[in-house]
């Protein structure tokens, strides 16, 4: 692994170099990782949508008796809930929720 070098005094250089570790002066330049972070962003996302698919399949597989309880905050369960062709229920903290839980400060005095 490399390390940027300037930032660790002797006794740490000597430790890390050690355990196998390579100071180096300039690892990598904020302009190289650019692409690198737009490659895994991309990665990233492709993930998010395989495992939402992967969900929706699961829960479009539920019995047509049965039904699903959803965390109705999830910005990625919203996405699907209108693909969803089982009986829905929802629940969480924001409004337009089946079941929502409120914290027991907002009721006031009881």
């Amino acid at each position: 692994m490399l390390l940027k070098e300037g930032t660790f005094n002797p006794d740490e250089v000597e430790f890390f170099n050690s355990e196998g570790y390579i100071i180096a002066e300039n690892v990598f330049e904020p302009a190289d990782l650019v692409p690198l972070r737009r490659d895994l962003t991309k990665a990233i996302d492709e993930k998010i949508e395989e495992l939402r698919e992967a969900f929706l399949h699961f829960a479009n597989k539920v019995p047509f008796y049965g039904g699903c309880v959803v965390n109705g905050d999830d910005p990625g369960v919203r996405a699907i809930l209108s693909r969803m062709n089982r009986r829905v229920i929802t629940f969480g903290m924001e409004e337009g929720v089946d079941f929502r839980a409120i914290p027991k400060e907002s009721l006031g005095d009881s």
